[in-house]
């Protein structure tokens, strides 16, 4: 499944398989039957994401670059082999305290809180771009670790 709602800026998705599973989901996927095709300026946006994707080797490999950094320089604090990281606080005042000083540092870390969260594993929800510099990452993992969390 390719979903084009984040990345490409647009909605809807595309599922890939054999024939059995197409056959499958074109007869007894619910959301598949009950609905329209998107409209022609959807495609075109989709097209054009498609196109400057297939072309980004550079900047993606980048951004495996600085996901790999941050969770080096994190202590393990956000693991995952991904964009969006989850650095866990475990409070809500701690939370919005520490998304607060990083945002005041210039960092765009947002706080997520219970009820998004269960009470207890509250923490920052971080987002890893290609155009990061190392600089930027190691000052964000700095202010993270200097912190009790």
């Amino acid at each position: 499944m390719y979903t084009y709602g984040k990345g490409p800026g647009s909605h809807g998705a595309v599922i890939i398989g054999d024939k059995i599973l197409v056959g499958y989901l074109v007869n007894n996927a619910r959301p598949f039957i009950y609905t329209t095709a998107l409209p022609p300026h959807s495609l075109a946006n989709i097209w054009a994401a498609t196109l400057v994707f297939s072309r980004s080797n550079e900047a993606r490999q980048q951004l495996n670059l600085n996901i790999a950094t941050f969770v080096t320089c994190n202590a393990g604090k956000g693991n995952l082999d991904s964009p969006i990281q989850f650095v866990m606080v475990g409070s809500p005042v701690k939370a919005k305290e520490l998304a607060s000083r990083c945002q005041a540092q210039g960092f765009a870390v947002k706080a997520v809180v219970a009820p998004t969260v269960p009470a207890g594993m509250e923490g920052l929800r971080i987002i890893i771009h290609s155009y990061n510099t190392h600089t930027q990452i190691e000052r964000l993992c700095k202010l993270l670790n200097t912190e009790e969390q």
